[in-house]
């Protein structure tokens, strides 16, 4: 299912310019602040359909997690975490996206990690769109969710002497798209 897009929305594809675009996420590290990472290299394309029906896919490769650690990174790309030999893919695809004329951006879709696959629901705002100074018609989207890491199989867990998590089971995920018509 698809929801039709605000009028001023030109029918095509739009894909992500990765200069100005970002998908990051965090987690709770002790409990007391974030351990941050993102994607170096992804994919995202919006496609606005003559009917004004939106479709929202992406996908990044594993091992582009950027991680300012690379001890970290590696324990990342091991089975304990998204086990990056065996599921070198990361990918979204919608099922519903809605871009209320407000501003108001909901997109309902399926994530794809580690070999499992779960709903997820992102939320936050689009404008546009405006012509860049090539002529091609460009629309931001900002969306944010949240996700259960063990819901995916990544349930490496320890805990402090106090108790304390060392590693949160809520991540959130957060993207900022430049989306340019192709």
């Amino acid at each position: 299912m698809t929801t039709a897009t605000a009028p001023s929305i030109v029918a095509g594809t739009y894909a992500a310019d990765p200069v100005h675009s970002v998908v990051n996420f965090k987690v709770r590290h002790f409990g007391i602040t974030w351990l941050r990472g993102g994607f170096s290299n992804f994919d995202i394309k919006l496609v606005a359909g003559e009917d004004g029906a939106l479709t929202l896919e992406g996908s990044t490769p594993v091992q582009d997690i950027e991680f300012p650690n690379e001890q970290l990174h590696g324990h990342l790309m091991s089975p304990d975490f998204f086990d990056a030999e065996l599921h070198p893919t990361l990918s979204f695809t919608s099922q519903d996206v809605t871009l209320a004329e407000g501003g108001e951006a909901t997109v309902v879709g399926e994530l794809t990690m580690r070999g499992t696959t779960k709903p997820v629901t992102l939320a936050g705002t689009w404008s546009g769109p405006v012509e860049d100074m090539g002529g091609a018609q460009r629309i931001g989207l900002e969306l944010a969710g949240e996700v259960d890491r063990n819901d995916f199989g990544i349930a490496w867990a320890a805990k402090l002497a106090g108790g304390q998590d060392v590693l949160g089971r809520t991540v959130r995920i957060e993207g900022e798209f430049e989306l340019a018509r192709i």
